[in-house]
Order: C-alpha cells, then structure tokens, then sequence
C-alpha cells in the first residue's frame, strides 16, 4: 500500500511538473504570436504608405498605365507637361495620361485600419486567459488527484493511513508552493513583458536613440508612445526611416530627396541599405562617365521634350573626336549652360519647390539691362543682386531623373552646334517631320540614322 501511495505522488509531482512547463510555454507562445503579428502589422503599414507624403494612402488612385498608387492630393500636386494633362510618375519615370482610383490598395486600408486594436490590451487579455486556463487545468487536477490517493489509503490500519494523509498533506503544501512559486513567476514575466513593446508599427531611425553614431538626435522620436512619424522621412528604395532636415524640421533636405522629383532617398545622408545604382542620389556636377549615362536612352522620363537617340549620340561622338573633345569636357560645358540659365533641359523646368530655390540664386550672367523689359523672365533673376551657388554643384538627382538631366543638356549641347554650323557636313540628314515627337526614333535604328530629329527653328528654342 505504501508503494501505490508513493507511485500517487510521484504521480502528483510530474503532473504539477507538466502544467507548470505548459504554463510557461503557453505565455511565452502567446507573446511570440503578438510580437510576430506587430512585425507583420509594421510591414504592411510601410507597403500602404505613399512615396511622396510619406504618410497612409489618403484616398489612393492610381497612374494610368503604370498603375504606381499615390494619395489624391499628391497626385493632384504632381506638375503636368505644358499643352496637356500628363503626368510623369515619380517612381517609374513613365508618362501617366490620367489617373483613378485604387479600390484595392483602400480596401487593404480599410481591414489595416479596422484591425489596429491596442495591442497591449490585447497581449494582457492573451496573458491572462492562458494563466486562467492553466489555473483551472491545474486546480481540477489536483482534486482528482488528491480524491485517488485518499480511495487508495482508506483500507490501511490506522497508523499508516495517520502517516500517509501527513506525508500526502505535506506533499500538497509542497506541490502548492511550487505552483505558487511559478505562478508569481509567470506574474513577473508578464508585467515585463507588457513593458516592452510589441506594437510598434513604425521603427525607429538611427539617430532616434540618444545614444547613436550618427551626430544628430531625432527632436520627436519614434518611440512606442510616439507613432505619428513627424520629423521623420521614409526612404523611398530601403523603407527605412530617416529624421527629415529640412525646413521646418518636417521636410526633406537638399541631399535627401531627387532635386526633380522629390523621391526621398537616404543614401547620400547615411548609406541605404539598398545597395544598387538606382537607390543613390547623384550631384550633377560629380557624374562621371558620361558616354554611359548619355546611350541609357530607356532610362528617359519623357523623351519627347527633346533627347538624342542613339544616332544622333553617335554623330555626336565623332563630332567630339574630330574636335578633340572629350566627354567630361562637353559634359562641363553642358553645365555652364544649366547654371547660367542658357539651355535647359525641360526636366529642370519642373523641379521640385526645394530645387527651384538652389537654382533661383545660381549664378547668372551680367545682362544689359536696357535690352530687357520688366516683363522678361530673365530680369527678375537679374534683380536678385547677388551670386548663388552653382545649381550643377548642389541639385541631386535620382538616377532616372540623372539621366534625363545628362540626356537632356546634350540635346541642347548638339543642338548649339547645328545651329551654329560647327558640324560641318558630318550630319547633312533630312529632318524628321514630327522632330522630337516621333516615337520611331527610338524603337527603329535605321529611321534613327536616316533622319535627323533635332529641332533647330529659333521659335523652340528652350528657356527657363
């Protein structure tokens, strides 16, 4: 008799044993799960954030065809080509000839929005329901338990059932101390657990912590209590946020973002994660190799404001060998052009508020005055009275838009020698009815070579 009551406890201690493993497991399971779904939470709401607010899709709609969703009011405040609606996509570069709205991106909005429950509540109601649960388990059990043990000692003599029951009741003091003892721990391990937070849904930048090696310390930093993201910019090819030092602490600065465009980039401010040519931002004056950047034609935003296809490029180039020219020093010219404001290439037209502003105090050129109306553009620039900075020196450009700019300032470049008649017979080729406009000239090689698209009449000649 005295074995079974032996084999009844042993029993007792590996069941007390089990539910306090269980315990522990279940809670531990259950804040895993809400740690993983905070991740997965975060990661949705950067996949719904719009490229040029930086903030939740507001009403998205999508660019016709490329299908690249915005917020309404950023796509309403996207610059349009002179003579007609079209748009030009910030992330493809491609042309948009309307817009509509994107049902599919709101109704992810809609469930995002929905579900976004405070999930500190949520992991306490989780951490107590598994507590409750094991509770119960443990509390039946032991009952059950303890009424066996009792059936099996109530036919012994009475001296043995008098040592049975104070060993059996010493056992359950035990057992319950230790229960007690995980259950407190478990009490502690939730009350630090729900100090840390599972519910964050934007991360925060480096310099977010007081602590961090990059010389500046986010004013409003993202932390768990502070989730608006005010001062804070989200990098358009990582998704990694990054503090916002422009104006009014809330805008990007001059190396943060495309000078043309305004995508936000954080390369240049400290080095992106992505690691490809497509995720930097380039100054214009430090682009090298330009025989590259000049041939990668598919790369053009709109190729109809007046580019040099393939042909024109290599006309171009034998041009520039014959003279002796290289081309870093075309390219160093093209930029003299660019800062004194003698061609632009349509691109710079459309530049972004903070790119204007660099290139609203460039260096001009000393004009006659008295051969200049108070109505021409160029006198107001003439009146600012004192030397900027060079554009080319401090406008970046993502490198769609670099290409453009490239592609775009040698347009005007090869232009100027036509015009001037510096090309000698090198190009005697029939002009191209539809000049720039003609879309042939980039998908047909031989209607490239065999007519000339560059537009040389006076009246198209480009100012800004």
């Amino acid at each position: 008799m005295k074995c079974a009551t032996t084999q009844c406890d042993f029993n007792n201690k590996s069941h007390f044993a089990l539910l306090k493993c269980l315990e522990i497991n279940l809670v531990s399971f259950c804040y895993t799960l809400a740690h993983d779904r905070s991740i997965m939470k975060a990661a949705i709401r950067d996949e719904l954030t719009c490229a040029l607010c930086q903030d939740i899709f507001d009403k998205p709609q999508a660019l016709i065809p490329c299908l690249h969703t915005f917020c309404l009011d950023c796509v309403n405040s996207l610059p349009t080509n002179y003579g007609n609606d079209a748009m030009t996509c910030p992330i493809c570069r491609r042309r948009a000839n309307s817009f509509s709205s994107n049902f599919s991106i709101q109704n992810f909005i809609d469930i995002f929005n929905n579900t976004s429950l405070d999930e500190a509540k949520e992991i306490a109601i989780i951490s107590n329901t598994a507590v409750s649960s094991t509770l119960n388990a443990s509390t039946s059990n032991a009952e059950g338990s303890s009424s066996s043990s009792f059936a099996s000692t109530s036919s012994s003599v009475h001296d043995t059932r008098a040592h049975d029951e104070a060993h059996q009741h010493g056992e359950a003091e035990s057992s319950t101390a230790a229960f007690s003892t995980a259950a407190s721990s478990s009490s502690s391990a939730s009350s630090y657990q729900s100090v840390i937070n599972f519910g964050t849904t934007k991360r925060p930048c480096r310099s977010c912590s007081s602590l961090n090696c990059t010389n500046y310390t986010c004013p409003i930093p993202i932390t768990d209590e502070n989730q608006d993201g005010f001062g804070h910019l989200l990098c358009g090819y990582c998704s990694e946020f990054m503090p916002a030092r422009g104006f009014g602490g809330n805008e990007p600065a001059i190396n943060q973002c495309c000078s043309f465009c305004g995508v936000v980039a954080c390369d240049e401010y400290w080095k992106c994660r992505n690691k490809s040519n497509a995720a930097k931002l380039y100054i214009l004056s430090d682009i090298h190799d330009i025989s590259t950047w000049i041939r990668d034609v598919d790369s053009i935003e709109t190729k109809e404001d007046g580019h040099l296809n393939l042909a024109e490029i290599a006309l171009l180039q034998k041009h520039l060998n014959r003279a002796g020219i290289s081309w870093a020093n075309a390219w160093e010219q093209c930029l003299i052009d660019l800062d004194d404001n003698l061609y632009t290439s349509p691109i710079v037209r459309r530049m972004t508020p903070l790119g204007l502003e660099i290139y609203n105090t460039r260096r001009l050129p000393v004009y006659d005055n008295n051969n200049h109306s108070d109505g021409d553009e160029d006198a107001y620039y003439d009146r600012i009275g004192e030397e900027g900075v060079l554009p080319s020196m401090n406008l970046r450009a993502c490198y769609s838009c670099a290409v453009t700019v490239v592609n775009g300032q040698f347009y005007g470049y090869w232009k100027s020698l036509k015009e001037d008649g510096l090309i000698g017979h090198l190009d005697n080729r029939d002009k191209c009815t539809r000049g720039t406009r003609c879309d042939a000239q980039w998908r047909t090689p031989s209607h490239a070579s065999r007519l000339s698209h560059i537009e040389t009449n006076e009246d198209t000649t480009a100012y800004f």
